[in-house]
């Protein structure tokens, strides 16, 4: 087992490095917390860190969002800390119900899934390369003709 450090220099685990094994299918869920203290949230980070999982983002006290294994997700949705676990869209009927607070942590999730299944282009890195004919360098033409600046 070994353990690294995310942005927000807290102490998570990875797991443990298996060769030749299959990769474990990873699931990310919006979890809603029930508003209690900071040590039940240390608790459920415990559990996450126990089977597998990370927090990717805590915006205490009201919600988590974590990468776990498809398999413990269950485990973790039973804790006595979190009140609803979502890993599909929030439909509307439940986006209606939600607290003023809740709601716009909810459209972010709805949004952040729906961003997920559109088809981005290429990354920057991936773009014409800066010598391919008829661009312009970055810097615009250079002046003067052929001379160099």
């Amino acid at each position: 087992m070994f353990t690294i450090y995310n942005l927000f220099l807290t102490k998570t685990s990875v797991g443990k490095i298996m060769m030749g094994k299959p990769q474990i299918d990873n699931k990310e869920a919006l979890i809603l917390l029930k508003r209690r203290s900071a040590p039940d949230i240390e608790t459920l980070l415990a559990l996450l860190e126990e089977s597998g999982g990370r927090s990717i983002a805590v915006y205490h006290p009201l919600a988590m969002i974590v990468m776990v294994p498809s398999d413990t997700l269950s485990k973790i949705a039973s804790a006595p800390v979190i009140r609803d676990v979502f890993i599909e869209p929030v439909g509307s009927r439940r986006l209606s119900q939600a607290s003023l607070d809740e709601k716009p942590i909810l459209e972010a999730w709805n949004q952040f899934l729906k961003d997920k299944k559109v088809p981005h282009g290429p990354g920057s890195n991936r773009g014409l390369s800066w010598d391919t004919p008829g661009l312009l360098p970055p810097d615009g033409p250079p002046r003067g003709g052929d001379k160099k600046r």
